[in-house]
């Protein structure tokens, strides 16, 4: 249109009756000419909108897929640890410890597993966190002197979701190993080797 080569992006303020045809009439032109894209208000306007539904969708799934692996990971390390104690627990139930007994000790030691490691990823989720926040604000300190762009908040409610799951997830995990174990007799469980 204006025989030069060197435009990236050209904006036309138009009225908005007027909008739809001369966009119509601009798509005509451009129709055959590859890398040319036309976009009108409304279509802008619908991509703006569009872009924060797709961030909040990936950082669901995101957030999803930590939740798998954590629980998974947990499912793992509290599984491994009663299997390998099953010879004490068969010990305990010989020398009197009733199976209520052993039952009460592994939800206990799920829950309180599950706390500490709650909080271990608490205190090594803020400090990255807090890393992050620092460093952007340095870094528009530097390129730009303006201070304090982002600030710093506990995310309390991701905490106490994150915690929440955890403690949960121990708890499951404790009354399905508890169950095998009720059902194991002293004599097969004392025959197990580590």
């Amino acid at each position: 249109m204006s025989n030069k080569n060197i435009y990236n992006e050209i904006g036309l303020k138009i009225n908005e009756e007027k909008e739809e045809q001369i966009y119509k009439k601009l798509k005509g032109i451009f129709k055959d000419k590859s890398f040319v894209e036309i976009k009108s208000r409304a279509e802008i306007k619908e991509i703006n909108n569009e872009g924060p539904r797709e961030k909040i969708k990936e950082y669901y799934i995101i957030v999803l897929l930590i939740l798998i692996i954590a629980a998974v990971n947990i499912y793992g390390t509290i599984k491994t640890s009663l299997l390998i104690r099953t010879n004490e627990f068969a010990i305990m139930r010989a020398i009197g410890m009733t199976t209520r007994q052993i039952r009460n000790m592994i939800i206990k030691e799920t829950i309180i597993y599950g706390f500490l490691s709650s909080i271990l990823a608490v205190i090594t989720g803020v400090y990255k966190y807090y890393s992050e926040i620092k460093f952007i604000n340095n870094q528009y300190k530097g390129a730009f002197n303006i201070d304090n762009i982002v600030e710093f908040s506990l995310p309390i409610v991701e905490i106490l979701q994150y915690t929440v799951i955890a403690m949960v997830i121990c708890i499951v995990v404790g009354y399905m190993s508890k169950r095998s174990i009720e059902k194991m007799s002293i004599v097969e469980g004392m025959k197990v080797v580590e």
